[in-house]
This record gives C-alpha cells, structure tokens and sequence, in this order.
C-alpha cells in the first residue's frame, strides 16, 4: 500500500483497459493494520495520460473505511468525468450490437 503502488494500479489498468479515466485504490480498513494504520487509503488516478495519487485517512470500523473509501473513489471518478457545471466534459457514445 503507496503512492506508487496506487499510481501503478491505474496506469496498468488504463492501458489494460483502454481506459481514459480509471481509479484504483489500494489501502486497509482494519481492524489491525498490516503496514499503515487502518484507515488510510491511497487512490491511484490515471485521467487521460496524467497519473497521479491522492492519500486520504478514514475513521470507523472496517465497514465504515470501505463505505467511506467507495465514496471517495466514485467522487474522483465523477469529477473527473464531469466539468465544473457537473455535465459530462464531452459526448459520450454507447456501443449497440450489430441489428443483424
């Protein structure tokens, strides 16, 4: 659990992918920590070729750190996908199956 683990999650995963925007999350929400303190969680975020990673610390009981770190994962994740105004920052297509 790092910085680096994390930006590595989602850069591999972006390129695994063919992801434009990804969020990885590496961490523990206890109740004993193994390497850091339970409640600290490190987001990996690759956005279109920028990778980067933002540490947060959580408090609560394991179920609290995991609701609260899938909070904050889709947070990045809609803020990376929407603007400022909160509306999509570009057009985004549906692939539908061939109507044969």
């Amino acid at each position: 659990m790092s910085q680096i683990a994390a930006r590595q999650m989602a850069s591999r995963t972006a390129a695994l992918l063919g992801a434009d925007i990804v969020v990885a999350v590496t961490g523990e929400a206890g109740p004993e920590g193994q390497e850091e303190s339970p409640g600290i969680v490190w987001f990996g975020v690759y956005d279109r070729g920028e990778v980067s990673a933002e540490r947060r610390e959580f408090e609560g009981d394991p179920e609290e750190i995991l609701a609260a770190t899938v909070n904050e994962a889709l947070r990045i994740l809609v803020a990376g996908v929407c603007g400022p105004d909160g509306w999509p920052q570009r057009s985004v297509y549906t692939h539908r199956a061939d109507p044969r």
